[in-house]
């Protein structure tokens, strides 16, 4: 059903097809997912976008204005699939559930339905199931918003809570948007720099959502940001600009909208300072294959070169600090440090390494805890990471034993300093199965022996099912039908089938009916067999289900104590799982360098920039994988001699395919991994801190406002010599050939 199209309520229209009107009225960009049964149901134009992404069978259900309805479904129990699918493709999806069974919806009235509402709009910035998150990458909202020339970001991973606010001016927005990465971008349609701002996202326009309708008031927004975080005022979290206040009330705003009643655990709003990190522009970023390859993948980027960490919470830590490389020394020295421990003692890589290994997602498990969304195997995985803690801290203290290094870095203050969680792990760890369902509505994942009254109810559930074999013999012995079964399906419940050939003969109206003790009542008759029941069957039938009925209330009892257990631990099991990641992203960093021959790079305040034996590590271990061949090494020497302020300049020739391009990308590159706390491919590197990296490599013709190749090079030399300080480092790759 398209935007714009309105379905009239006409008096042939059911009362089931008038609800799903009014509910796609209310969401007419999205694919409504209504559910029927055990199955969601989407009609009309979402039907056929459906059928044709997800290659499913498109058919009708009934008419709409003498035309049949075109209609397509998934089953509910596997939808997180195809949701996966849809999502990749950035449609958005609002589910739509029943709130109510059928029986409920009886009791108002013969012709009344069942309740249905949307619970939730998945969209692509609000995943937070594992199965459509990408583990090694955060999965970010950015909210943007304009206030006369100030423009606020403000950013949010609903998975794991993490929320960050900048202020940048207009022409930054690009740069800014490149280093956050977000999946979905969202500004007010009737923005009144809407336009300005949308010629800032080109590359980003497939991640953008217009929200419509009038542009909320700030005091409004700022109500909402308090409630969400219980406060009576923001002022508790710092001073705001209104940009940045407008920006986080947006984002907490689309958040409520999208996950209703279930609103996320979010941690405090944390100011990102672009005077703290250094800056790198869009292009650089591209050009460099940073964060991605120019063709948009992962794989043969830097980070996919570099990255060795096990958990996902590490490899998003490490995936943060290539992007936003430190310019402060002393930090990046600590890093540097971090990682120096585990080379001098290497041993202990591969230790921590296998104990990283059982260490699971736990800030994203313990958000879709807090969301409702969770599932017994996030509890299972809490609990396997807890019971690596330990061990883990043991190697960090004989590092500590081991080593002079004077450092203040954070993971072994963290974990040193650590609450002990032996009584939360042996708790999860006794109530938990080693292999939980899924789905909470699995059931059968509290361990024998952690609740008495459980144990005792599923004993008195086995005990009726056992009564089912020996009623079973009893009914075989009595007919002398050996193939007649006693079966279970969750419709019909429990039966008695036996062959059609026989069923005659258990009819009591029929002349041919058996005198047999047990009365058989006629159930269903089906093309090969019919079904029947019993007096003494039906009795057993209700002592099952009464039991199991019990069961699930109190195992649904048994996993909210748990997830409350978890909920007051929340704050230190976040810290506990940044510390975990630090140490991930120091152990990995380690067995990079000793794998890949990286030193530690001497990193100053100087104007120094001097490397010997320097490599390309992306060419390098493309190279390696292509032919077995080394990458040749090389030296690059920029030291201002006076130390005056001034810079150096080096200027490049040779012929095509020298390897000049590379030769520039390398020593970007390498400054990069210094200042993110990576050793560096190189056989030893000095480095006075960068706090600006630019490139201009290639340009072409710009028809549409008149510039020529030469023009582009002009205006983008131009912009970095505007830009760039006396300690930025800039490279320009075959500027002038227009």
């Amino acid at each position: 059903m398209k935007k714009n199209q309105k379905l009239s309520h006409q008096k042939s229209t059911t009362p089931m097809m008038a609800q799903y009107f009014s509910i796609k009225h209310k969401h007419p960009d999205m694919l409504l997912f209504y559910r029927m049964g055990d199955f969601y149901e989407l009609f009309f134009d979402d039907a056929k976008i459906a059928s044709s992404v997800l290659n499913i069978v498109l058919t009708k259900r009934g008419k709409h204005k003498g035309e049949e309805i075109p209609m397509c479904g998934v089953p509910y129990h596997s939808h997180e699939n195809y949701l996966e699918r849809l999502i990749r493709r950035g449609f958005k999806v609002a589910i739509c559930e029943q709130l109510e069974d059928p029986a409920s919806a009886k009791k108002r009235g013969s012709k009344e339905v069942v309740k249905r509402d949307v619970v939730r709009i998945i969209t692509p910035g609000t995943l937070t199931e594992d199965s459509l998150l990408e583990s090694k990458e955060f999965n970010s909202l950015l909210a943007i918003m304009c206030v006369e020339e100030e423009v606020g970001l403000a950013w949010a991973d609903v998975s794991t809570g993490n929320i960050e606010i900048e202020q940048c001016s207009i022409d930054q927005i690009q740069n800014s948007v490149s280093r956050i990465r977000p999946k979905e971008i969202i500004i007010y349609d009737n923005l009144e720099k809407k336009d300005t701002i949308k010629g800032n996202l080109k590359e980003w326009s497939n991640r953008v959502t217009y929200i419509s309708g009038v542009i909320p008031k700030l005091n409004n927004l700022l109500l909402k940001l308090c409630d969400a975080y219980s406060v009576t005022s923001m002022n508790s979290y710092g001073h705001f600009l209104s940009s940045e206040l407008y920006s986080l009330g947006m984002l907490v705003d689309y958040i409520h909208l999208t996950q209703k009643n279930n609103f996320p655990k979010l941690k405090s709003p944390m100011r990102f300072s672009n005077t703290s990190v250094m800056l790198i522009d869009s292009s650089t970023r591209g050009n460099l294959e940073i964060m991605e390859t120019v063709d948009g993948k992962r794989e043969g980027s830097l980070i996919s070169i570099i990255d060795r960490t096990k958990t996902a919470a590490g490899a998003r830590l490490l995936a943060s600090r290539v992007s936003s490389p430190l310019i402060d020394v002393e930090e990046i020295n600590n890093r540097l440090d971090q990682v120096e421990a585990f080379c001098k003692k290497s041993d202990k890589i591969s230790e921590v390494r296998l104990l990283l290994k059982n260490t699971l997602d736990v800030e994203r498990s313990l958000n879709r805890l807090n969301l409702g969304r969770g599932s017994p195997r996030d509890l299972l995985a809490i609990s396997n990471s807890l019971e690596q803690i330990p061990l883990i801290k043991m190697i960090i203290q004989s590092l500590n034993n081991c080593l002079e290094i004077n450092h203040k870095s954070f993971f072994f203050e963290e974990l040193e300093n650590f609450g002990d969680y032996k009584v939360l792990y042996n708790e999860l760890s006794s109530a938990i199965i080693e292999s939980p369902p899924y789905t909470l509505r699995d059931g059968g994942f509290i361990e024998k022996g952690y609740s008495k009254e459980l144990d005792d109810l599923i004993a008195l559930s086995q005990g009726a099912k056992n009564q089912l074999n020996s009623l079973q013999k009893k009914y075989s012995d009595e007919t002398n039908i050996n193939n007649l079964k006693i079966k279970y399906n969750n419709i019909a419940g429990y039966f008695i089938e036996v062959p059609i050939r026989h069923g005659d003969s258990l009819l009591r109206d029929k002349g041919e009916a058996l005198e047999t003790e047990t009365i058989f009542y006629h159930r269903q008759t089906m093309t090969n067999s019919m079904r029947f029941t019993t007096d003494e069957l039906d009795a057993i039938q209700r002592k099952v289900i009464e039991s199991n009925d019990k069961i699930k209330i109190l195992e649904l009892d048994l996993y909210e104590k748990l997830v409350s257990l978890l909920k007051n631990e929340a704050e230190n099991l976040y810290l506990l799982a940044g510390a975990i990641a630090s140490v991930d992203v120091a152990s990995s960093l380690a067995l990079l360098a000793i794998q890949e021959k990286y030193s530690r790079p001497k990193i100053d305040n100087s104007l120094s920039f001097e490397v010997i034996g320097g490599r390309h590590p992306i060419v390098e271990k493309s190279i390696h994988n292509q032919t077995n061949s080394s990458f040749i090494p090389n030296d690059c020497e920029l030291n201002s001699k006076k130390n005056d302020g001034g810079g150096k300049l080096c200027l490049l020739t040779g012929p095509n395919m020298a390897g000049k391009s590379t030769y520039l990308r390398q020593n970007a590159i390498i400054i990069v991994l210094a200042q993110a706390g990576s050793y560096v491919p190189a056989d030893s590197a000095t480095i006075g801190v960068v706090d600006q990296l630019f490139s201009r490599v290639g340009a072409s013709d710009n028809l549409s406002r008149g510039h020529s190749t030469f023009m582009v090079e002009m205006i983008e030399t131009a912009a970095i010599l505007n830009q760039a300080t006396n300690v930025s480092f800039v490279i320009l790759d075959e500027i002038g050939r227009g």
